[in-house]
């Protein structure tokens, strides 16, 4: 089950090694049908843990990586398949299918649900623009921005939209899904019946994660002319990426230009209030009451994307119900506690100065060293800057870490300080940068 590989990969980068080994890799992957996804796992006991711990994130990981919701079923090894709808092997939906069932949608990411904030209103008044007027306003729409901030959400929103208002065929998936459809087809000699599927059959497509066909020669070339022919036909496409296209390495200059004819869009991760909104909004949804203080713990606390506030809301309720517990700020902040120590380890000026260093092709030596030209110098001051506002270090043991004294580390954060104000350069390479920090 290849898909169910990827499916692992994207969980493994979102929690410890320690978990993933003890409770994720020996988790088969048996059955994938229309509705949900048969896991098989040791014991009753895996079964349980899971059950109460991971279910809501395996089953978030499968709408990223298999482009549809589906429910997880756990079962022990040595026991018998699920009888209630077992089908025969030739009745498993292939995964290349789901692509096209109702257009793939997520039936909880609607702009109802989207909570709208100054990091996200842009994007948000495209992604309506563009579901009002399919093809009319902003055709391509492309939403970029780090990973779990919404760009899925809004897209998915789009496709509901025009299914409820018009008879307009949507189809979405992502390009990993897009990239096996056409390899399945080219192997199977199918591929008139792949281009009219996407190029005829459809009026609206949604491909999520572009980036990943870029240095894919054959998927490039096929999208370049699906890309076309949707686009000469009046038809709607709305792309995501983590990167805008001109920073997509190894992206042909032809899609590129192509994805910028109508309009470029990002998403910034969340403000304050907007992370607590969210926070309330998830936790009404779901039926329980979540008290003020805690939204402004998580919410403080939780900064890097939406995804993974959402999923320290989840997290939170989850130990609460298995407890029998009140969600109290006690609760959060013990529940908490593993995140906070992993955040810490993970940001650290040495992992600053490695991404910086490959961001403006500067050397690590040249960072820590004495060299003043400009180049060297305005890296330098991003490094010092991220580290005083990711780390939580102190300028002296910034300094330190850096090999400077802490008057050249508070020189460079109001350095950098002034230039987001009034470059917008800078801005577009601290964004750049905090995206892959924290992604």
């Amino acid at each position: 089950m290849g898909n169910w590989d990827t499916t692992l990969s994207f969980l493994k980068g979102r929690i410890s090694d320690d978990v993933f080994n003890v409770w994720f890799k020996t988790i088969e992957c048996k059955r994938v049908t229309s509705e949900h996804v048969e896991l098989v796992v040791p014991s009753e006991h895996h079964i349980n843990f899971i059950e109460n711990q991971f279910v809501g994130l395996i089953e978030e990981a499968i709408v990223e990586t298999m482009g549809r919701p589906l429910r997880v079923k756990l079962r022990a090894y040595g026991s018998l398949p699920f009888d209630d709808d077992y089908t025969s092997e030739h009745d498993v939906v292939p995964l290349s299918d789901l692509s096209n069932n109702e257009g793939g949608l997520n039936p909880d990411y609607t702009f109802d649900a989207f909570v709208v904030g100054p990091s996200n209103q842009f994007a948000y008044a495209a992604a309506v623009a563009v579901a009002e007027r399919p093809a009319e306003n902003y055709n391509p729409l492309f939403i970029y921005g780090g990973v779990g901030l919404g760009k899925t959400h809004l897209m998915h929103a789009i496709g509901h939209e025009v299914q409820t208002h018009t008879n307009k065929r949507v189809t979405y998936l992502s390009s990993e899904q897009f990239t096996n459809e056409l390899i399945v087809s080219i192997e199977r000699k199918e591929m008139s019946d792949f281009r009219e599927r996407y190029r005829t059959q459809c009026d609206v497509l949604l491909i999520d994660d572009i980036q990943f066909i870029a240095g894919k020669e054959r998927t490039q070339e096929e999208f370049f002319h699906t890309f076309n022919a949707l686009h000469n036909n009046l038809k709607q496409i709305v792309l995501t990426s983590d990167k805008t296209p001109q920073e997509i390495p190894k992206l042909e200059e032809r899609l590129q230009s192509r994805f910028i004819w109508g309009l470029v869009a990002d998403i910034q991760r969340p403000e304050m209030e907007t992370r607590v909104a969210i926070l309330k909004k998830k936790a009404a949804s779901q039926g329980f009451y979540l008290p003020d203080d805690v939204a402004m713990y998580l919410a403080n606390n939780v900064n890097t994307n939406i995804r993974d506030l959402e999923g320290s809301l989840k997290r939170l309720a989850a130990r609460a119900k298995v407890d029998g517990k009140s969600v109290d700020i006690d609760l959060a902040r013990a529940d908490l506690q593993p995140f906070l120590k992993q955040r810490a380890a993970q940001l650290n000026p040495e992992r600053i100065l490695k991404l910086v260093s490959n961001y403006c092709n500067v050397k690590l030596t040249e960072l820590k060293g004495k060299g003043r030209t400009k180049q060297v110098a305005y890296a330098r001051q991003l490094a010092m800057f991220l580290g005083r506002k990711h780390t939580g270090l102190s300028y002296t043991a910034l300094g330190k870490a850096f090999g400077k004294d802490h008057t050249t580390v508070i020189s460079a954060v109001r350095k950098i300080e002034d230039l987001l104000q009034n470059d917008p350069a800078t801005r577009g390479d601290m964004e750049a940068l905090e995206r892959n920090l924290l992604a």
